[in-house]
């Protein structure tokens, strides 16, 4: 009798065992279907050759020709005339040329001089412009391109005073144009 009842009291165990478990783990059946999806993409090489890396504008003037609030020098182009960029791929349309530089603190128009020489020129910045656009910090400048794959663009840069008074020295200021290819 003994044998019997430990028997029942096992069968009894294991069958809780396998309900329990059913109830904790649960039996499931997935169905699948398969998808295909298409993905297209047009990735291009999208940069131009810039023929120029770092381009100077050089200026020779009296300082008693910037003598008046508001007086400037004569606008002066890029030598050469443009920045000239070459070789863009295919799948370029555009150039989007940004512009940055430290602005002056006396005139909103332009960049401050940054000369680091014992004798920078004071009260006078530099005032950068494409054809007719002056251009200001974080201005773009957006050049379509050519068909033969080429694009310019235009720069001229010119010595301005807002509060006169200028003292006689060095200017230098770094402007620099980030481009972007559309």
């Amino acid at each position: 009798m003994m044998k019997k009842s430990l028997y029942k009291y096992t069968l009894s165990g294991v069958l809780c065992s396998v309900i329990s478990a059913g109830l904790l783990y649960p039996l499931s059946v997935y169905a699948t279907n398969d998808y295909t999806f298409n993905i297209t993409a047009n990735l291009t090489a999208s940069s131009c050759t810039v023929d120029t890396e770092n381009l100077t504008f050089n200026f020779y003037m009296n300082a008693l020709d910037l003598e008046s609030a508001g007086s400037s020098s004569d606008w002066e182009a890029l030598p050469g005339q443009a920045i000239h960029l070459s070789n863009c791929f295919a799948g370029t349309h555009s150039v989007d040329a940004t512009v940055s530089g430290v602005t002056d603190d006396d005139d909103k128009d332009g960049f401050k001089n940054q000369s680091a020489t014992a004798s920078p020129a004071q009260n006078v910045s530099v005032q950068l412009k494409s054809g007719e656009q002056m251009l200001h910090n974080n201005d773009v400048i957006t050049a379509d391109i050519a068909d033969d794959h080429t694009v310019d663009i235009p720069l001229a840069a010119r010595l301005y005073t807002a509060k006169g008074s200028v003292m006689a020295g060095d200017v230098y200021s770094v402007i620099n144009l980030t481009l972007t290819y559309k």
